[in-house]
Formats: C-alpha cells, sequence, structure tokens
C-alpha cells in the first residue's frame, strides 16, 4: 500500500473549499443586486403613487386630463413592478416622445406637490423624439430629477427650468432648479449609490439610479451646483 501524498490530502479540500466560496460569491452578489433593485423600486414608486392618491381624490370633478394623469400614473408603477420580475426586459429600448412624456411628467408633479409654490418652465416646441430609451426608464429618471429639484427648495418654493435639445446623434436633457444647490466640498460624491444632502428621509437612490441608467446606454450625467444658487443637471445620452 502507498503511503498517502500530502498533496492530493490538502488538494481535494482545497478546491473542494475554493469552489463553495465561488458559489457563495455569487450568490451573495445576486442577493445584494437584488437588495439594492428592491429599495430602487421602493424608493420611485412612491412619486407615481402620491400621483395618483392625490389625483383619485379629486375624481368627481375629474377631466380628460386627469384622467390621462391617472392612466399613466398607474403604468409606471406597473412598470417599476415588473422590473422585479423582468429586469433585463423592462428597460428594452423604444421610440420614446420625450415632448410628450415631459409634459405629463410635469402635469403630474403638479397633482404630486399641488401644496407648493413650484413654477415649472418647459419650452417645448416640436416633439422631440428618441430611439435609445424606454418611456418609462425616461420617465423615472425626469421624475427622480424634478424630485431632486424640490427638495432643494426653501420654504416649497421655487422655480424648475426643463429643456431638451436634439443634436442628430444624440439629446441633451436638462433639469436646473434655484434652489438650495450643493456645497463644492461634497460635489465629487453627488451621483454615488447611498449619497444624500440635505433630506431628512434620503436614500441617495434619485440621482444614482439616473447616472447608472444612462451610462448603460453610452451616455453621461453632468451636474453643476452653486450653494445657495442651484443646481443644474444635464444628461447627454446618443440616439
Amino acid at each position: 500500500m502507498q503511503p498517502l501524498n500530502i498533496n492530493n490530502v490538502v488538494e481535494f479540500p482545497v478546491n473542494s473549499l475554493n469552489r463553495a466560496i465561488e458559489a457563495l460569491t455569487k450568490k451573495v452578489n445576486d442577493v445584494e443586486s437584488y437588495n439594492i433593485l428592491v429599495r430602487q423600486v421602493a424608493h420611485d414608486i412612491q412619486s407615481p403613487l402620491t400621483s395618483l392618491k392625490v389625483a383619485v381624490s379629486h375624481l368627481q370633478t375629474q377631466d380628460e386630463k386627469t384622467k390621462r394623469i391617472i392612466m399613466d400614473a398607474i403604468e409606471r408603477i406597473q412598470s417599476i413592478s415588473m422590473e422585479l420580475s423582468t429586469p433585463s426586459q423592462s428597460n428594452s429600448a423604444k421610440e420614446t416622445n420625450l415632448t410628450e412624456m415631459t409634459r405629463l411628467i410635469i402635469q403630474q408633479k403638479t397633482l404630486e406637490y399641488m401644496n407648493h409654490n413650484i413654477e415649472y418652465v418647459f419650452e417645448s416646441g416640436e416633439d422631440k423624439v428618441m430611439k435609445n430609451i424606454n418611456k418609462d426608464v425616461f420617465s423615472r429618471m425626469l421624475s427622480n430629477l424634478i424630485n431632486n429639484s424640490i427638495e432643494s427648495f426653501e420654504n416649497n418654493e421655487g422655480t424648475i427650468e426643463i429643456d431638451i435639445k436634439d443634436f442628430k446623434n444624440y439629446f441633451v436633457i436638462s433639469v436646473k432648479d434655484n434652489g438650495k444647490g450643493i456645497p463644492a466640498d461634497i460635489q465629487t460624491h453627488v451621483g454615488q449609490r447611498g449619497f444624500t444632502f440635505g433630506k431628512l428621509e434620503g436614500q441617495g437612490l434619485g440621482l444614482s439610479y439616473v447616472k447608472e441608467t444612462v451610462e448603460k446606454i453610452g451616455g453621461q450625467v453632468n451636474v453643476i451646483s452653486k450653494e445657495n444658487k442651484g443646481t443644474l443637471v444635464q444628461i447627454v445620452v446618443p440616439n
């Protein structure tokens, strides 16, 4: 009987342990990704839900415009929920009328923040249609940016300017506010998941979602802010 080779004795359990660690790491990564997605959905679903609740409270005096806002809010909720079960399909790019979707989001925000004194400036002009983005994804991004602007206002009062420019090969979507701005020493952290500034219940998910989504389609997000003056968020995306 040949003596046991110590290398063989050690190699088997070590290799098995390495395989187990790799499998466990993959599972942990999957769980972490899922937890992030769940937190994002829980965060993003609040705005359309609030719009829906306010609109429903006015059902007795509703008109066609209000009906459209309700239906759009419901569709957004359904789209966000679908991302839990089919994340790879829910963000598929489709032709989207950015102008029309911006008008709808402004209408929703007007209802959602009806007790605020918010002025929305949007010179829509001709319809701007983009091929490289899903309308629900665009709506969520714009909703998050507008929420950030509103949360930066003192005394619930301010102005939000939205602009969409079509340069044929790419779009530039801008959201500018005259809120309290972001201090220069923390601006490098803006857009990082979990980072938030000046919000009592902020989770640091709004702008990070925008940044991650835009970068996935080959675009970029620029943030220019001056304390006590306001913030400009610029989305540059290929078409």
